[in-house]
């Protein structure tokens, strides 16, 4: 078994142990001789005896590392994707190599959530396995990413890029453009406001007038705005409308 990347040679030795020869032959490199008792009572003349290497191999072999490839190596989402959805693309990776390969995606939660299933797990020689990359978009903005995926036996990890567009929910007003009418000093006059949530996912909202139409007393300096609201802020749930009575004194 080859236990790293690159080019493997040896030399295999076939080595036969304590041959008997003669003291008169000539020994060479190959041959280990020692001088042993003989074991029989009629002989009184030690034997030589060596180990003679009968057969030499020379093995060699190129190891290389699993090729694995991911397809496609990069997902651009098209248009933009609503933040908080999930958006679902289909993967597939393809081991090149003889021998099955054991793989590992890493997950990403640190905002945005991307995740590759399976996770883990072997793809035969030879084969091409299907996955599928899940991404939660945690921001509005552009979304890019890398994944990694590490190999067994693999000195650097594979890798898949993510591309997107997140936009945020859509807020609107059914009426952008009210008019009170004639308002006599000292009285006051309501409009019913409707805001309306657009969009697939819930929206947090804040409502008010623009700074620059905001009245400054002059005794006190405070700011003092002539429009009333029930209520300014809070959350409206997906394709959910609110009502509001909108309120305007004439009188500071």
């Amino acid at each position: 078994m080859i236990g790293q990347i690159g080019s493997y040679s040896s030399v295999l030795h076939l080595i036969l142990e304590d041959i008997p020869t003669s003291p008169s032959n000539d020994s060479t490199s190959t041959e280990v001789c020692t001088t042993t008792p003989s074991k029989r009572p009629s002989q009184t003349q030690a034997s030589l005896v060596c180990d003679t290497t009968a057969l030499e191999l020379e093995v060699g072999r190129e190891c290389e590392e699993f090729n694995i490839v991911v397809h496609p190596y990069a997902i651009i989402v098209p248009g933009q994707i609503l933040v908080s959805t999930t958006v679902r693309k289909p993967l597939m990776m393809t081991n090149y190599s003889q021998y099955p390969a054991f793989f590992k995606w890493e997950t990403l939660s640190d905002c945005d959530i991307v995740e590759i299933q399976p996770t883990q797990g072997q793809i035969p020689g030879r084969s091409t396995i299907d996955l599928e990359v899940t991404v939660t978009a945690g921001r509005v903005g552009p979304l890019e990413e890398t994944v990694l995926c590490h190999i067994e036996n693999h000195t650097a990890p594979v890798f898949l890029k993510l591309q997107a567009s997140v936009k945020g929910p859509a807020i609107v007003i059914d009426t952008p453009s009210i008019d009170f009418g004639l308002v006599q000093f000292g009285n006051s006059a309501s409009v019913d406001l409707v805001i309306r949530n657009e969009s697939q996912v819930a929206a947090k909202y804040r409502i008010g007038e623009s700074q620059e139409f905001n009245v400054r007393l002059p005794a006190t300096g405070e700011i003092h705005s002539e429009l009333f609201l029930s209520k300014r802020e809070g959350e409206l749930g997906p394709l959910a409308s609110r009502q509001y009575r909108h309120l305007q004194a004439s009188e500071l």
